[in-house]
Order: structure tokens, then C-alpha cells, then sequence
């Protein structure tokens, strides 16, 4: 649709008065709305939800118009118009949309109680309006599948029943549409003044995106949102989140470092889920866990709506942000220095772990093949030769041990680059001193190989298995360190 013409015709042949059917659409500041019907376009006038200033439309006219032009609305003039903006105002719509929907849902006993308010609508308060509202009061509290709608319906109850205190009431539905605009405009209020302080800081590119999707009807195309990085410059950053997702509903958003990037740490990660209570959130500063300063870098940015009737965690956005300060001389000379430390580091983790494998390997071979030998010798001098061979044996394998029990030391473990290898060797020595105890068991006692052999022989082959698997382990990350990739450290 093209936009308001400059200049406008100051009549048309259009009648008014018998036009029922939502054909109608308004234009406000920046968009238009509807199709509505001429006596909704009416009652938006008398609530102040639009001026006469403000432009109507149907197909079929050349132009668009004011509404001060046609008697028909001079007469629904509200003398005190609200200063709303086309996001406030699309909000108010769909509210109103979403409790018209509800008026008709036989399926929560609703609609004796509002129909019964219809009904009163040119007379006097129903005498039995406190009931009725007691029924949406105990309709809210009962578990089903209309939790938001019940949540805006005792609103309502709590609204009408401040007010039915302190005035007399013409109209129970029209004391209700009352109080919701009356409620919702103290809110937005409160909500444009957090907006706009939000959004100070942000430029006007990012404020344009943001607008869009809060400006996005949620049922029409679907879960939106924006998440704006504000002093992104800085090494505390904020988060500013803006989502078209009804209040209520949980979302989940994600920094993640990109490690090839980062400047004091090969990875991070922000995540953090939260029930809605805005349309825009602003989240942070954001810190490690532990307090410290995030790491400068690249982070990809990624929104999930975590409990949307869609998909769950779909992401509905992702970008990309650099953050902790600029993308200058002095950061890439910092970068290429701590990548070289990080290098150096993983090295000597991956030749400790390979010295440690192959010391443990030494010895699994010495004690098969000398297991063997004796097993099959037999006899007292035999057993006295594993003996001496088990201690000798076991001074190695303590030893082992010992330096290995320093993953167990508070965060000592955490720091290490290849943590998991470090653990896959300490169970493989731990395996090797079991099978190691069954052989003591047969040389002892060569009659016990029957009874001990449904458990030596798999642990046999498991080690013999783990020996293997972590060797290809080993050789794997030494060519990923060749070509620069080093394994996440937070």
C-alpha cells in the first residue's frame, strides 16, 4: 500500500453509516492497521487510541483520508487522546482481539458471565456482577490450557472490583475495557520510560531492527527477537533483548566465544534462560562465573524460544559480536602472543600423556609375557620370580599413580587442555592393577585359573582395547595442534 498522499481530497461518495463489514484500515504514525469495522474505528476514537488527525482507508478509494472529515467521527471525539505509539497500540489490538476470542470459548464456562455483561450493556450493573466475576476468579485458578488469558481475566477482576468501590458503573463491559486500557496505559507508561532508557545507549540501526520484531505479530509470523550487544567496546557487556514472544514464556539466549579469537582463555560461554516479563530485557553486565571479565574476542550470539508452541529451542536469532574492546594492532599482537603460549601449553600435555601411555604399555607387555612364561614353568621358584617381577613392577605403577592423583587436586583438572585424556590413563593404569591382582591370583594358586578366568580374560582384552583407543586419541589431537586447534579451556 503506498504511503499517506501529500495532498487529499476533502470528500468522497463513500456512506458511512451502514458499513458493517471490516474493509476499513488506519493509518496511525508510521504503518497502517486492520481491516476493522466503521463502529470499531468509532470506538477506538472515543477510547483515544487514534485522533482525528489520523487517516482511514478501503479498498477502492484513491486516496487516504482524515477522520475529521466525516461527520460520522467528529461526534466520537475523545477530549483527552492517548500519546500512544503504533507497537503500544498494535498491543492493545491484539488484547482486545484475544479477549473477544475468549468471550466465545464455551470450553472454560466463560461465556454466561461475559455475555451476561454484554447484555448490560446500555443498562444498569448486573446485581449479580460480583458473582460472575467470582466464576472468572475460579475459572483463573483451575489448571488448563488458557493460563495467559486466565492471568488477563483476573486482572480484569482485580481492576473492576477497585473500581466498582469507588464509582457506579454504567456497564460492566464497558467498566472492563475501561480498566484494561486504563491498566495497560499506566504499564506501558512505565514500560516506554525502561525502553527508552534501555535504547539510549544503542544506535539507530540496531533501535530499527529492534522496533520491527516488536512491531511482529507473534501468531501471524511466528517467534521473533534482537539481541543488541550494548558497550560492546568494554570487557563487562550488556545484553538488550527484544522479542515479539508473549509474556510469560521462557527464552534462552547464548554468548559463545569463538576460540580461535579470544585474547586469555581458548573458550566461553554466557547461557542463561528467562521467563518473560517485557517485551525488552536487558540482561548483565555479563561476567564469568567466577566474577572475573569476560575475554576479548569474536561471540556468536544466539536466541532460543525454550518453551514456544513451535519447536522447542528453536533459534529464532543469531549474529555476531566483538567484544571487550577493538579490533585493533594491540589486539591481534595479543592474540598471536597467547595463542603461541596456548600452543606450547597443549604441546607438553600431549607428550606428557604419550610418556605415560607408553610407560604403561612397557609394562602391560613385560607382565603378559612374563605371566606367560611363569604360568606355564609352574612351581615354587616360579612364584618367587613373580614376586620379585610384581614389586619391581608395582614401584612403576605407583609412581604413575601418584602424579596422576593431581587430577583430583580442586581446579587442577579444569585448567588442562587435554583433561579427558589425562582421565582415560589414569582408568587404563587403574585396569591394569586389576588384571595385574588376577594374575598374582593364578601364579599363587595355578588351580584358580578356572574360577578367575571369566574375569581376566575381558579385562585382558579391555585394556588391550583402551591401549589402542587411546592411542588414535592422542595421534588425532597432535595433528588438530599441527593445524592451530587447541581443545576449549574456560
Amino acid at each position: 500500500m503506498d504511503i499517506v498522499p501529500k495532498k487529499l481530497q476533502q470528500q468522497t461518495s463513500f456512506d458511512l453509516r451502514v458499513s458493517t463489514k471490516r474493509v476499513w484500515f488506519i493509518f496511525r504514525n508510521t504503518r497502517y492497521f486492520g481491516p476493522h469495522a466503521i463502529a470499531e474505528i468509532q470506538d477506538m476514537l472515543k477510547l483515544g487510541l487514534i485522533s482525528l488527525d489520523h487517516f482511514f482507508w478501503k479498498p477502492g478509494m484513491p486516496s487516504w483520508e482524515r477522520l475529521r472529515q466525516y461527520e460520522n467521527f467528529n461526534g466520537y471525539k475523545s477530549n483527552k487522546p492517548l500519546d500512544l505509539s503504533d507497537e503500544q497500540f498494535l498491543e492493545i489490538l491484539n488484547l482486545n482481539k484475544s479477549l473477544n476470542q475468549f468471550k466465545n470459548d464455551e470450553s472454560l464456562n466463560l461465556a454466561p458471565a461475559l455475555k451476561a455483561r454484554m447484555h448490560y450493556f446500555n443498562g444498569p450493573v448486573d446485581p449479580n456482577i460480583e458473582m460472575l466475576l467470582d466464576q472468572v476468579e475460579s475459572v483463573r485458578l483451575r489448571n488448563g490450557p488458557k493460563e495467559k488469558v486466565r492471568f488477563y481475566l483476573h486482572k480484569i477482576y482485580r481492576w473492576f472490583k477497585a473500581l466498582e468501590k469507588r464509582t457506579q458503573v454504567a456497564s460492566a463491559t464497558a467498566a472492563i475495557t475501561f480498566i484494561v486500557f486504563g491498566g495497560l496505559l499506566i504499564g506501558w507508561q512505565i514500560e516506554r520510560a525502561k525502553r527508552d532508557q534501555m535504547l539510549s545507549k544503542i544506535n539507530g540501526f540496531e533501535k530499527s531492527k529492534i522496533n520491527e520484531v516488536l512491531s511482529s505479530s507473534f501468531s501471524k509470523n511466528g517467534p521473533q527477537a534482537h539481541m543488541v550487544i550494548e558497550r560492546a567496546n568494554t570487557r563487562e557487556p550488556q545484553i538488550v533483548l527484544a522479542t515479539n514472544i508473549p509474556l510469560g514464556e521462557k527464552i534462552k539466549i547464548k554468548l559463545q566465544g569463538v576460540p580461535q579469537t579470544l585474547v586469555g582463555q581458548t573458550g566461553f560461554s554466557f547461557i542463561k534462560t528467562i521467563r518473560l516479563e517485557s517485551s525488552i530485557t536487558k540482561i548483565g553486565p555479563v561476567r564469568q562465573t567466577n566474577g572475573a571479565y569476560i575475554p576479548m574476542g569474536e561471540y556468536s550470539l544466539e536466541v532460543f524460544c525454550h518453551t514456544c508452541k513451535t519447536i522447542e529451542d528453536e533459534v529464532i536469532f543469531s549474529g555476531k559480536e566483538f567484544i571487550g574492546g577493538e579490533r585493533d594492532e594491540y589486539y591481534f599482537k595479543n592474540l598471536i602472543s597467547f595463542r603461541k603460549s596456548v600452543e606450547d601449553r597443549a604441546q607438553i600435555e600431549l607428550e606428557e600423556i604419550n610418556d605415560i601411555l607408553e610407560t604403561l604399555k612397557s609394562q602391560f607387555n613385560d607382565s603378559t609375557r612374563i605371566y606367560r612364561q611363569l604360568r606355564k614353568s609352574g612351581g615354587t621358584q616360579s612364584k618367587q620370580q613373580w614376586a620379585q617381577f610384581n614389586n619391581s613392577w608395582l614401584v612403576t605403577q605407583n609412581s604413575i599413580r601418584q602424579a596422576l592423583s593431581e587430577l583430583d587436586k580442586e581446579g587442577f583438572a579444569s585448567k588442562l587442555f587435554y583433561r579427558d585424556l589425562y582421565f582415560e590413563t589414569r582408568s587404563l593404569s587403574e585396569q591394569m592393577m586389576e588384571l595385574q591382582g588376577f594374575r598374582n591370583s593364578i601364579i599363587s594358586d595355578p588351580s584358580s585359573w578356572e574360577i578367575i578366568k571369566t574375569r581376566a580374560l575381558p579385562k585382558y582384552e579391555s585394556v588391550n582395547q583402551a591401549f589402542a583407543e587411546l592411542g588414535n586419541k592422542i595421534s588425532k589431537n597432535k595433528l588438530e595442534l599441527s593445524n592451530n586447534t587447541v581443545p576449549i579451556v574456560e
